[in-house]
């Protein structure tokens, strides 16, 4: 099974010895004396003789043509920042777009930005883009990928002249890490968009068929006798929070109140390495989680939105073992809450997260190469409180206290590729079970970066009372084509049964093995009337490690099209033709379900996002050979934009499954699994509204409701079939215990004001209605206005954050 991995893949390896051609210009950056006025006006008269960038090249819609507009931009520095001015032709500049949105949200607009790798590692950067409009955007590239979770405190202007338009930079030293030098050669790369026709365009040519788009940038030079500033960054907060939830009890207050004071640390340890600190944090302000109604065998994973943890987090990901929402997720004993009731008491209080003391990382990457990562939190006791008819109560441990760790060595190595090492450990107080986590994560690519090779290899393992403490292992190895209009991989993977590396990270499948292959074109010179349009062909073949027995085979054909006009198209059929075996249903280890085998089709469309009034729609359809099951799902997502400073989206979804089969529970020794028909409505608004450029107010409102209807049930046969059983589902009153109505109802709204760099003051209110019946509604709107009337937790808050830089508050000394 194993030589599965290689067996068709003959390469062309020798292309590990071609040369790497890729054009790479350069721009010299010159120091001024003069002090630069960030204004938009480049009008300082270093910006005169600066020397110029220009010849920009299409990326998007015709890679590799020149720019239908030019562009040009100087680069100056001094001893606090580097400066970029930019100049914006346009022969319409009365059709320039200028959408007003809140920051790090620019849309489709026009902008310019700068990416800066000071390192030249080729996969690491640090990104800055400003709009017509004034909006800043910022993000940290991490194996080039953005994430626009981290931010940074830099200044920039932009201005609307006859010929089209400015953008000015200035981006202190501190806003981004680099090696100590006399002289310093940065990659870097310069970015437009001009929003009505979608055309990207780059400094440095980037070929969208070479793999790797932040190395393909060109160099910045010139830049002498600059060093890292210090960087000792301290965002102090205050919060407060009035909560109301309807108690029915009146001599119980309907109202609480919490105030709440900490402070968020970022410290330079020196020119690579920084250090991330939130003392006492408060996360009250988080968007609602996305609940789901879940009858799947499986976990849901749920978004971070937490900003200590989503940002500059990157080093992290290496792996695949951590997930960040462990760290004061749901306590880990929180059933024994309820198993210790007696007759006669109820829970009073279930904590449904644990509270967290604090939580440090230190993160970098040196000049060598070397990149490390530290990352510690820590969770104190959490209780929960049961209460006796006689008003006593008494508390249960639900969380003990608990610390969190993470530690990764990643190496980058020639070609962009790298190998890395991360290990993940909780250790819990008590009596209560500890956990550890090993990953070994590499990756290979020829010099022409069109071959790659990689793979990993992670072991888990638990200690203490009740935990078995044989580890576990997951294992990967795949070969890829990644560069050209055609593209292939073939990878292998296995899980043993006992891999669980759930204490600090979030895995679903275990106990499997099998085979992946991909096969893509994609083309992307424009032929009318397309712009670009791909066609995959994937299959898959797994089997179950213990016992050894075949699980599933699929195959899938997908294909997209993009028309000049941005409107967009495309589909997909995936069959499994045979008969397979699912190992998780039956939720016993060991025993199989015998699924049959079934077709899926599904069709998507999307219009173009530039127009006032934009749509997409998606649709599946799937047909199983089993009686009258199958499952259909629509979805529409109008998107509107009447003025450029309001801008929402209405998301609709009803899913249908119908015959749908799955356990229920365990009776007389059997598995019973029940046939339930499944639907499932969700409506949402997602909306913004920039006053100015400082001043936002967004909201988010979800209304999800999902319910189950049992129509019958059967027992689960060793073989994997289903028989028929005298099990009925019905409580003594003739209704039935497992039929579902579940409704989530939320609302966030948010009106944030950046009143200084770096500094925000955000209102917020949250609504939180959350219902599950075993009376399934009848229709919508009913379950609607029963939803309403159902009790929920109103959250008003205020917080105020405040930006430090101590570097501005260090004068230099007297000479």
């Amino acid at each position: 099974m194993r030589a599965l991995v290689f067996a068709g893949l003959l390469l062309p390896l020798t292309d590990f010895a071609q040369d790497d051609k890729l054009l790479c210009k350069n721009l010299t950056a010159v120091r001024t004396e003069e002090r630069i006025v960030v204004d938009g006006v480049l009008d300082e008269a270093i910006w005169a003789t600066a020397p110029i960038g220009d010849e920009f090249v299409q990326n998007e819609p015709r890679p590799n043509e020149p720019a239908t507009f030019r562009s040009t931009v100087r680069v100056v520095y001094d001893d606090v920042a580097i400066h970029v001015g930019a100049i914006l032709y346009d022969p319409h500049p009365d059709s320039v777009m200028q959408r007003l949105t809140g920051r790090d949200n620019i849309g489709i607009t026009d902008w310019f930005g700068i990416t800066l790798d000071p390192y030249q590692s080729g996969r690491n950067g640090f990104e800055f883009i400003v709009t017509t409009a004034g909006v800043q955007f910022d993000a940290i590239v991490a194996n080039e990928e953005e994430d626009g979770n981290w931010n940074a405190v830099w200044r920039s202007a932009a201005t609307m002249t006859a010929e089209g338009w400015v953008a000015e930079m200035s981006i202190p030293y501190s806003a981004f890490r680099f090696p100590k030098n006399e002289e310093h050669v940065w990659s870097v790369q310069f970015l437009r968009l001009v929003g009505r026709t979608r055309e990207k365009t780059f400094w440095n040519p980037i070929d969208p068929l070479k793999e790797g788009w932040l190395r393909q940038c060109g160099v910045l030079t010139g830049i002498t006798d600059v060093k890292a500033p210090l960087r000792l960054m301290l965002y102090p907060y205050v919060s407060g929070y009035a909560q109301h939830f309807p108690q029915n009890d009146p001599a119980v207050n309907d109202w609480s109140s919490t105030f709440n004071g900490g402070m968020d640390v970022k410290v330079g340890l020196n020119d690579a390495y920084t250090l991330d600190m939130t003392l006492i944090p408060d996360f009250g302000q988080v968007v609602s989680d996305n609940v789901v109604l879940n009858l799947s065998p499986f976990e849901v994973q749920y978004n971070e939105n937490r900003q200590f943890f989503t940002e500059g987090t990157e080093l992290f990901q290496r792996g695949g073992i951590f997930y960040s929402r462990r760290i004061g997720g749901a306590p880990l004993l929180r059933g024994a809450l309820y198993d210790a009731l007696g007759d006669g008491e109820t829970v009073t209080k279930d904590p449904g997260v644990s509270k967290l003391i604090n939580a440090t990382k230190v993160s970098g990457r040196g000049a060598n190469g070397l990149g490390f990562g530290v990352l510690n939190a820590i969770t104190r006791d959490t209780y929960g409180t049961i209460t006796d008819s006689l008003g006593n109560t008494r508390e249960v441990l639900t969380d003990p206290l608990t610390n969190y760790n993470v530690f990764v060595a990643d190496q980058q190595l020639p070609n962009n590729g790298y190998v890395s090492v991360i290990n993940t450990n909780v250790t819990r107080d008590g009596g209560v079970y500890d956990a550890n986590c090993m990953a070994l994560d590499f990756l290979l690519n020829n010099k022409a970066r069109t071959i790659q090779g990689g793979g990993d290899l992670r072991i888990s393992q638990k200690f203490g009372e009740g935990q078995a403490t044989d580890p576990g292992y997951s294992y990967t190895a795949g070969l890829a084509k990644t560069g050209g209009a055609w593209t292939y991989n073939a990878e292998y993977n296995e899980v043993s049964p006992d891999f669980d590396p759930n204490d600090l990270g979030f895995w679903l499948y275990t106990n499997y093995r099998g085979v992946e292959t991909n096969l893509n074109y994609t083309k992307y010179k424009p032929k009318a009337p397309w712009q670009r349009w791909g066609v995959g062909l994937q299959s898959e073949y797994l089997r179950v490690v213990l016992p050894d027995h075949f699980f599933n085979f699929a195959v899938e054909l997908n294909t997209f099209r993009v028309l000049k006009g941005f409107n967009a198209f495309g589909g997909s059929v995936r069959a499994e033709p045979v008969v397979t075996y699912d190992p998780f249903e039956a939720r016993v280890p060991g025993r199989l379900y015998e699924f049959p085998t079934n077709i899926q089709y599904t069709a998507w469309i999307s219009s173009n996002y530039n127009k006032p009034f934009a749509l997409d729609v998606n649709g599946s359809y799937r047909t199983f050979n089993d009686r009258d099951r199958k499952t259909m799902a629509l979805s529409f997502e109008p998107r509107f934009r009447p003025s450029d400073k309001v801008f929402f989206i209405v998301p609709m979804e009803h899913m249908f499954q119908n015959e749908d089969v799955g356990w229920v529970a365990f009776y007389n020794d059997d598995i019973i699994l029940g046939r339930r028909d499944l639907r499932t409505t969700s409506i949402g608004l997602q909306g913004s509204y920039a006053f100015t450029r400082k001043i936002s107010l967004s909201t988010r409102v979800r209304h999800y409701w999902s319910r189950a209807h049992y129509v019958d049930y059967h027992v689960l046969l060793p073989d994997g079939k289903l028989a028929e059983t005298d099990y009925d589902g019905l409580n003594d009153d003739g209704g039935s215990i497992h039929d579902v109505d579940f409704d989530a109802f939320t609302v966030d709204l948010w009106l944030r004001w950046n009143f200084a760099p770096g500094s925000e003051l955000t209102l917020g209110w949250k609504d939180n209605i959350f219902t599950r019946e075993n009376v399934v509604a009848q229709n919508y709107f009913s379950n609607l206005n029963d939803t309403w009337r159902a009790p929920g937790i109103n959250s008003f808050s205020l917080k105020v954050l405040y930006f430090i830089d101590a570097a501005r508050l260090v004068r230099k000394p007297s000479t």
